[in-house]
């Protein structure tokens, strides 16, 4: 236990640093878990390149400043998934949603109801 609450305690001011960026890089990484969860739910190939450009860097892995804030977007991905992720991440990141849209679009793989649309 007091392992546990050291590791916290060392890892909690790495995550709450004031980043205007921080929030839209746990997004997009629960929105990237939610994609491969999700049944009919994508991503274009380029989002995450215009994401790095907006932050200024990697989203995610070693190299990353927000590695741990994408950790924690994929870990709340995971915390979700019995409790209506694919519907959730649609309404805030799909096409149309109300937290960051445009990070998820509705595959047209074999779909009639697809819908597309591409992050700026």
């Amino acid at each position: 236990m007091k392992k546990l609450l050291i590791a916290i305690l060392i890892w909690l001011p790495a995550y709450s640093q004031a980043d205007e960026n921080a929030d839209l890089v746990e997004n997009f990484c629960y929105a990237l878990q939610a994609m491969a969860l999700c049944d009919g739910i994508s991503m274009r190939v380029d989002t995450e390149k215009k994401l790095e450009a907006k932050v200024g860097g990697p989203l995610r892995g070693r190299d990353s400043k927000y590695n741990g804030v994408c950790m924690a977007g994929i870990s709340n991905a995971f915390d979700d998934e019995q409790k209506g992720l694919c519907e959730k991440a649609w309404n805030q990141f799909g096409c149309f949603g109300s937290v960051e849209p445009k990070l998820l679009q509705k595959s047209s793989y074999g779909r009639s109801d697809h819908v597309l649309c591409e992050y700026e």
